[in-house]
C-alpha cells in the first residue's frame, strides 16, 4: 500500500484475521492422516497434490480434503488425477462440512498440507497452527509468511516433485515431525484471536471518529 499507491505508513494499520485457541491435535494415526483445508478451485492446486502423493504410495498415509466445490470442472479434473494414480482408496474429498465437525478434522490429522498457488493470509494455516500440526506448504502468496519456517516445509507452488519431497521428509521423520509440531504450535499460540483483531479495527474506528 505504501509503495505502490503511496499510502503514508502511518496510516496503515494491519489486522490479522483472528484465530480461535484450539488443543493439540492428537497426531497418533494409523496410518498418518493428511488435511487439505480449502474450497475445490485451480487456485488450491489439488491436482498438483496429488501428483505428489501419487511418488509416496510406498508409503502409509491417507488425505482428506475439505471444502466446497466452487468448480465443477476442477472436481472433475481432481478426480480424474486421483484415478490416474489408484488412490482412490486413500483420498477422500469431503466437499463441505458443517462448520461444528472442523475441529475435528484438525484434530484427528497427522499433517497439514497446502499446495495452494497463492494465498492472501491462509487461514487454514493458522487454523493447523492453532493445533499443532506440521506443515508442509507453499510459498505462493503471504503462505510464507503465515507460517514460521520452523513450523513448515515450504517450497515452490505448481511443483509436484518438490512437495513430494517435502512431505516424504516429514512422513519419514517423526522427530522432525516432532519437532515441527512444536513449533506450529508456539507459533499458534501467539497469533491474535478475533478478540484481537476486532479490538483492532475498534481502535482504527475510534481514532478516524475522533
Amino acid at each position: 500500500l505504501a509503495s505502490d499507491f503511496g499510502v503514508p505508513p502511518m496510516r496503515i494499520t494491519v489486522a490479522e484475521p483472528g484465530t480461535l485457541r484450539a488443543g493439540r491435535a492428537g497426531r497418533a494415526g494409523d496410518p498418518p492422516r493428511l488435511l487439505a483445508v480449502g474450497s475445490v478451485v485451480p487456485r488450491k492446486a489439488y491436482t498438483v497434490l496429488v501428483e505428489a502423493l501419487a511418488g509416496l504410495a510406498h508409503r502409509p498415509w491417507r488425505l482428506r480434503i475439505v471444502g466446497a466445490c466452487r468448480d465443477p470442472a476442477e472436481l472433475t479434473r481432481v478426480r480424474a488425477a486421483i484415478d490416474r494414480a489408484g488412490l482412490a482408496g486413500r483420498i477422500d474429498l469431503l466437499g463441505a462440512v458443517a462448520e461444528a465437525d472442523m475441529p475435528g478434522h484438525y484434530a484427528s490429522a497427522d499433517i497439514f498440507v497446502m499446495p495452494s498457488l497463492y494465498e492472501g493470509y491462509g487461514m487454514a494455516l493458522a487454523e493447523a497452527m492453532a493445533r499443532g500440526l506440521p506443515i508442509v506448504c507453499t510459498t505462493g502468496g503471504a503462505a510464507a509468511e503465515t507460517c514460521p519456517d520452523a513450523a513448515a516445509i515450504k517450497v515452490p507452488p505448481g511443483a509436484p516433485l518438490a512437495f513430494r519431497a517435502a512431505l516424504d521428509r516429514v512422513l519419514s521423520d517423526r522427530p522432525m515431525a516432532d519437532a515441527m509440531a512444536e513449533s506450529s504450535y508456539a507459533a499458534g499460540r501467539a497469533l491474535p484471536t478475533w478478540g484481537d483483531t476486532a479490538a483492532t479495527i475498534a481502535a482504527v474506528i475510534r481514532k478516524v471518529a475522533s
